[in-house]
């Protein structure tokens, strides 16, 4: 049976904790997102492999290939979404007078 190391509850100038054995464990916003782009990635890999398979012959289920490129698109239209909520987060925290 394997013990891994417990992390420590303090966080660093970089917003994520630090573990016992020196390395930096994302915080629970940045593995979230890491996440999501993550997910995004891979569908756009699956889609484009789909298709790939399509053109070369190599399957006939365009159904597949369909729901393939429009999961793709579902992620990329989330990852753009959370890009501009963030950027108006950002910009609103700007405008604040101090």
């Amino acid at each position: 049976m394997s013990i891994s190391s417990i992390p420590t509850i303090g966080l660093d100038h970089a917003g994520a904790s630090a573990s016992a054995n020196g390395h930096k464990v994302e915080s629970g916003f940045a593995r979230t997102l890491n996440d999501v782009l993550g997910g995004a990635s891979k569908q756009d890999a699956q889609a484009g492999k789909a298709v790939e398979q399509l053109a070369l012959g190599q399957t006939d289920n365009i159904h597949g290939v369909a729901m393939a490129a429009a999961k793709a698109d579902l992620s990329l239209r989330l990852v753009v979404e959370i890009r501009n909520r963030l950027q108006e987060a950002y910009q609103e925290v700007m405008r604040m007078q101090v």
